[in-house]
């Protein structure tokens, strides 16, 4: 006879609690109780503090109909917690003062065919640092566009329209289409795949697990496969099908939502970001209607609030639908991935992360 969720749940809480410190016993308490109630396949959960990994979870399987179990080596798609990875790379190269590339570089010096849509085009194209904080002006391309230019993102930007005009340049509007044009400049200038940029960058030297080769993952048997449709009826998706299910090259999207990577790695990140990447001392603060209060910022792939202390706290979220993705943390002190392999914020954990580290 099956277990019943409450047998599920409690079982997870006699397995977790006992033997954790106090102050994550909330935390485990919120998991064990989403892993159940929302039925999620699998998830993975890290927490580093200085450096040193402290708390790790893995629930589950990695696809629905496979046994496998969620490892420490499990990786999962990120979504758009992937825009703090290629902001890494950006201002690592942008540091490198034999780099053709700076923060400040303008798109089209890299991208000649760069065509902008609509009212942008009669502006200067924005900079790879604009393109990093979501203040170029661009919103999204046209799904009409991109399926008349199935091959060719450039083209699918320029016939887009209005639609890729979000706001006047400068003020911030979240765009996955500026970070398909920042991956695009780092690949141009350095005539390199963001694959292998990825797998070069020293901001990710400890972090092997890292890679935007789905494919490559599924064959080493580390890769988590995302889940569609309700809790009842969830089916499992491998991650490279979900991501050849976009239209147009899932290529394009990696800089934005295609990485994978471990809960594990992705709780080390922090150590190893550059140090410009947390400089948000200059970013302007985000309004209210940005998912601004408590001094908010976004500014070079991260999100930050102010802490009481004086410091700030950082992170990112990703939802595609098949897979949900946090990561928070404060420098120097308290880091914490989650990973699921199911799509939608689990609300009670995401408030203890929140109450751990902000």
């Amino acid at each position: 006879m099956a277990a019943t969720p409450s047998q599920n749940k409690r079982a997870c809480l006699d397995a977790l609690v006992p033997n954790a410190a106090p102050r994550f016993v909330a935390l485990l308490r919120a998991l064990c109780s989403e892993w159940v109630e929302r039925d999620i396949p699998g998830l993975a959960l890290a927490v580093v503090e200085s450096g040193r990994p402290i708390l790790r979870v893995e629930l589950g399987v990695r696809c629905r109909g496979d046994q496998r179990p969620v490892t420490a080596a499990t990786v999962f798609r990120l979504g758009s917690v992937s825009k703090v990875l290629t902001a890494a790379l950006a201002v690592e190269l942008a540091a490198d003062e034999r780099a053709p590339l700076r923060l400040s570089t303008r798109a089209d010096a890299v991208l000649p065919e760069l065509r902008l849509p609509g009212a942008l085009a009669r502006g200067p194209a924005p900079t790879l640092e604009a393109l990093l904080d979501h203040r170029s002006g661009l919103g999204s391309l046209s799904p009409a566009a991109v399926l008349a230019h199935p091959d060719d993102w450039p083209a699918a930007l320029a016939d887009s329209g209005e639609l890729a005009v979000a706001a006047a340049p400068g003020r911030y509007h979240y765009s996955n289409i500026g970070y398909v044009i920042a991956g695009a400049m780092l690949e141009r200038a350095t005539g390199r795949s963001y694959a292998e940029l990825l797998a070069e960058a020293q901001a990710l030297r400890h972090a092997s697990t890292v890679t935007s080769e789905a494919a490559t993952a599924e064959r080493r048997g580390l890769a988590a496969c995302g889940h569609r449709g309700p809790a009842e009826a969830r089916v499992a998706v491998p991650v490279s099908e979900d991501l050849a299910f976009m239209p147009g090259d899932s290529r394009w999207l990696a800089p934005a939502g295609g990485v994978l990577a471990s809960a594990s790695e992705l709780a080390q990140l922090p150590e190893t970001l550059p140090r410009r990447q947390l400089d948000h001392g200059e970013a302007p603060p985000l309004a209210p209607g940005d998912a601004g209060g408590d001094d908010a910022r976004y500014h070079l792939g991260l999100r930050s609030w102010a802490l009481d202390d004086g410091a700030r706290a950082y992170g990112h979220r990703g939802d595609n639908g098949l897979f949900f993705a946090r990561l928070a943390f404060v420098p120097g002190g308290l880091a914490i991935a989650l990973l699921t392999n199911a799509g939608g914020e689990l609300p009670a954990t995401t408030r203890a992360i929140d109450g751990l580290v902000f």
